[in-house]
């Protein structure tokens, strides 16, 4: 295996078990925009159509809305927990996680 294939492979393995810290949503600003972020809130509302589902996410610092493309069946309901990992993005003027995961915490 030559010295740049495996030097190659070794930062994939770096970069897919870099833990993203946690943060609240009051951190989520303008200058983290095309940045990865993780945030643990309560969902606060559901909009499903038919290709997007549009979650409203808040915690003790504020709310925003969470974009997932492509949802999977996950049974995701109002007042549930859930840790978001995903990019800082701005639609409309308005911040807003477009999400890579989300799951139940």
């Amino acid at each position: 295996m030559s010295c740049s294939l495996l030097g190659i492979l070794l930062l994939m393995f770096i970069s897919e078990n870099i833990t993203i810290p946690i943060s609240k949503i009051s951190a989520v600003t303008q200058s983290g925009i095309d940045k990865d972020v993780r945030i643990v809130a309560e969902i606060e509302s559901l909009r499903q159509s038919k290709d997007t589902l549009l979650l409203t996410a808040k915690d003790d610092t504020g709310h925003i809305i969470i974009v997932v493309f492509e949802p999977d069946n996950a049974q995701l309901k109002q007042g549930d927990l859930v840790e978001i990992q995903g990019k800082i993005a701005i639609y409309n003027n308005k911040l807003e996680i477009i999400a890579k995961t989300i799951k139940l915490v």
